[in-house]
C-alpha cells in the first residue's frame, strides 16, 4: 500500500539526507534536492545544492549527526525540519560540535519518478557556529572571497 501522507513522505526525506550528511555521501545528498535546488548557508549565501556540498564535502574530516527530532509543517506548507547536534571534524582535525535547526522547503512536484518529494531549499540556523572563532572555520566570509575574486580579475 502507498503511504500518501506528505508529512510522513518528507520526513523520510529528511531522514534520507541526515543519513547521507552522517554518512558523508555527498552524491545522496544531491540526489535528494530538485533540479533547481539550493541552500541558503549563512557562510556562503544561496548556493546551488551541488556546489554547497562539495564545498562542505572539501572542508570536513567527518560528520557525525545525533538526530534530535524531525518536524513536519501542520499547515499546506511544504516544509519539514531537523533538529540535530552536529559533531563537525573539519579537514585540519578540530571539531565544533553545536546543535542546530535545518528546514527544508520541498518542491511541489515529487521526483521524476513520482517516488518522493524533491528538496527545494534548505537553510540551517548555526548560531554557535557562526559565533566560534576564525580558525574553527574553514569557510571564507563572502566578503573575502569577493575580495579575492576581485584581484583575480584585476
Amino acid at each position: 500500500m502507498v503511504n500518501l501522507d506528505p508529512g510522513l513522505a518528507r520526513a523520510g526525506v529528511v531522514r534520507r539526507y541526515l543519513a547521507a550528511l552522517h554518512a558523508g555521501d555527498t552524491a545522496a545528498i544531491v540526489r535528494l534536492f530538485g533540479p533547481a535546488g539550493e541552500v541558503v548557508s549563512p557562510f556562503l549565501g544561496r548556493v546551488p545544492a551541488p556546489e554547497f556540498f562539495a564545498r562542505l564535502a572539501a572542508a570536513s574530516r567527518r560528520s557525525d549527526i545525533e538526530v534530535l527530532d524531525v518536524l513536519v509543517s501542520t499547515t499546506a506548507a511544504p516544509r519539514a525540519a531537523a533538529y540535530l547536534r552536529y559533531h563537525w571534524t573539519l579537514r585540519d582535525g578540530a571539531v565544533v560540535v553545536f546543535d542546530c535547526c535545518d528546514v527544508f522547503e520541498f518542491a511541489q512536484e515529487s521526483a521524476a519518478d513520482g517516488s518522493e518529494p524533491r528538496i527545494r531549499r534548505w537553510g540551517s540556523s548555526t548560531t554557535p557556529l557562526r559565533s566560534a572563532p576564525r580558525s574553527q572555520t574553514t569557510w571564507p566570509s563572502r566578503q573575502a572571497a569577493s575580495r579575492r575574486d576581485d584581484r583575480a580579475t584585476t
